[in-house]
């Protein structure tokens, strides 16, 4: 159950046909999203809650990956409503949630409903500085914790008993359900426990941070996969013919050098077509600032393209990737990417197993090939080079091996006279390191 505001909630909205998701779901069918919703004042006429079934407009769309995506979209807009706006199915009222700040959390509270308090504080604050991959993030380490903490029977234990024990025996519980557990994934889950935690105790839940104190494990950097200039061809071809939003969405983001939350959450009155930039907002290290980034010359025509289709205040890629009224989840790029390029032919994709954020390494890398590893880093407005080559920049390296390899600087002025020189000549230099 999804707990909602005013004390009402709501079973998690589930689209029809249960299929749905696959190529061969019919659309001959009626599509729609349903759910029950439950409201305390009404619990005598709705003692189960009342069921709620909405087409949206769902089934003008005659095609599947058309109505999946629509019926995504419908989804997510019916869980915005409930959650931000206060919306009741019942009197079709919306009364947003009471515009205020909970400062403490009870420390009798249960350890995942603390966690999740914590998250909505986090995400309904103007104060908390957390980008929005930070908290879906860190809604996705709730719901794994949540899973190992059921299961070791500590989900309902009171926030302020939870120890460092009780930490690492989760932890090492996720590693056993978690077909995808690593190294990696341990110290990510870690970083984020330790986010929530810090606000705990801001929150006056809890006296002491449990997760701080547990070490961190070795992991072992990969090198991200990337698309050859092949695979891009295809991707390139594949997307214009059928998803043509989508392949301007990624042409922008591929010379953007901006993560894709950036890019949607851009506004028309962001974009300055004449001086060739574009204004984001930066959400990183618990600062928020502004900066321009650059619209090169080969990407003008598209941003032209989607700027003319804008009307003044809306949202540059908004449902479908077309401008409109409302901010959509960054989260659609990856869905649509793995259901239109990463999933196998046999369900509409490619097969092609680089994720959609490699583009942005694969820009960066090309700008440090043509210029410099410092150009690429302002590109993508990181404020030191080492963030730049460490994590975006996997030619680096060879390239400075290359260059160092040419490198002319000899060790005498004449080259004629380098060659000239022998080992008698040396020896007679330095004397016959047998005679001592």
């Amino acid at each position: 159950m999804l707990q909602l505001p005013h004390g009402c909630s709501c079973s998690e909205p589930s689209v029809h046909p249960k299929n749905w998701k696959q190529i061969k779901a019919s659309v001959k069918k009626n599509w729609y999203v349903q759910f029950y919703f439950y409201d305390p004042l009404f619990k005598d006429q709705y003692p189960n809650g009342k069921y709620i079934l909405k087409k949206g407009g769902i089934n003008k769309y005659k095609t599947q990956p058309e109505r999946k995506e629509a019926a995504e979209i419908l989804r997510d807009e019916i869980l915005r409503m409930l959650q931000k706006e206060g919306w009741n199915p019942i009197t079709d009222k919306r009364l947003p949630p009471e515009d205020t700040q909970q400062y403490g959390i009870d420390p009798d509270t249960p350890f995942i409903a603390a966690l999740r308090a914590v998250h909505k504080s986090l995400d309904e604050s103007e104060n908390m500085r957390k980008a929005d991959s930070t908290l879906t993030d860190l809604k996705s380490v709730i719901n794994g914790v949540e899973k190992s903490a059921t299961q070791l029977r500590l989900n309902e234990l009171a926030i302020s008993n939870i120890k460092r024990k009780h930490i690492k025996m989760i932890l090492t519980r996720c590693g056993k359900i978690n077909p995808r557990w690593s190294a990696n994934r341990f110290n990510k889950y870690r970083s984020y426990l330790i986010i929530l935690f810090g606000e705990l105790m801001e929150m006056e839940a809890i006296e002491h941070d449990p997760v701080t104190p547990i070490k961190k494990q070795v992991s072992t950097k990969r090198i991200r996969l990337t698309l050859t200039k092949e695979e891009r061809a295809i991707v390139n071809r594949h997307l214009k013919a059928k998803y043509y939003t989508f392949w301007r969405f990624m042409h922008i983001f591929f010379h953007s050098g901006s993560r894709e939350s950036e890019l949607m959450r851009l506004k028309k009155e962001d974009v300055n077509l004449k001086r060739q930039q574009f204004k984001v907002m930066v959400k990183k290290g618990g600062v928020y600032r502004e900066e321009w980034r650059t619209i090169k010359d080969i990407i003008l025509p598209l941003w032209m393209e989607i700027y003319n289709e804008a009307r003044a205040g809306q949202v540059l890629f908004s449902k479908f990737l077309r401008p409109g009224a409302v901010f959509i989840n960054p989260w659609q790029i990856t869905r649509r990417w793995r259901d239109h390029v990463k999933a196998n032919p046999d369900n509409g994709g490619l097969g092609i197993k680089a994720d959609f954020y490699s583009l942005k390494s694969s820009n960066l890398d090309e700008i440090a090939e043509m210029l410099s590893a410092l150009d690429a880093s302002k590109a993508a407005g990181h404020t030191t080079v080492k963030v730049t080559k460490e994590h975006y920049l996997p030619g680096e390296k060879e390239r400075e091996h290359n260059r160092l390899k040419i490198l002319g600087n000899s060790f005498v002025r004449d080259e004629n006279e380098m060659v000239d020189i022998t080992a008698s000549d040396i020896l007679g230099l330095t004397g016959d390191p047998c005679s001592n």
